[in-house]
């Protein structure tokens, strides 16, 4: 009820905050009292996660993933990360060298970090996680442009330990894979983000 068709015009900027990139901003930020928490695209060879004070704009942490220097291919030319998820009192997002970690939310610490594949194969996250009644479901980038399998993953929220992954192209044998001839299956693509 604060803002309204009549009062919507007076609206005026109150801060910013450059996340260290001029291109490829897709992150969708998440509040959580009064906490901004935001991705930025892959700049200096880092994923960055900040945690604002969404009064203020004065930046809580900052987290950054160094990545690895042999990064190539697709992920050179999309560089983006599309968000993160809040779960109790973490913060989950993927990274271009195909991990998924948890940040404690409070300090950007990190609770735990797992490897979902391996970035050399052609796979990488560029999508905001998914939490889900203690789990964090993930999905892979890449396939179907840098051709490996993808998959939808589940992590639980507390351990970063994976529950379960599903392929999104059936392997031979598998229910529908009579639709992929030989063995493209393998190389078939199906990303999730």
């Amino acid at each position: 009820s604060q803002v309204n068709t009549q009062n919507v015009k007076r609206l005026v900027p109150k801060w910013m905050l450059s996340l260290g990139d001029a291109g490829d901003q897709q992150s969708t930020p998440l509040v959580n009292n009064g906490v901004l928490i935001v991705t930025s695209p892959f700049a200096a060879q880092v994923n960055r996660v900040y945690a604002v004070d969404a009064a203020s704009g004065r930046v809580l942490w900052k987290h950054e993933k160094k990545l690895p220097e042999e990064l190539s291919g697709l992920v050179r030319l999309l560089p983006m990360n599309r968000g993160s998820a809040l779960y109790k009192d973490k913060v989950y997002f993927g990274t271009l060298d195909a991990h998924v970690i948890a940040l404690k939310a409070a300090t950007g610490e990190v609770a735990w970090k797992t490897k979902m594949a391996d970035f050399k194969d052609g796979y990488f996250f560029t999508m905001a996680p998914l939490a889900v009644k203690g789990k964090i479901i993930v999905g892979s980038s890449g396939p179907g442009e840098m051709g490996p399998r993808g998959f939808i993953a589940a992590l639980d929220a507390e351990t970063g330990r994976e529950l379960w992954r599903t392929h999104t192209i059936p392997a031979g044998g598998e229910r529908g894979s009579d639709t992929w001839a030989g063995e493209s299956w393998k190389y078939g693509g199906g990303a999730v983000w």
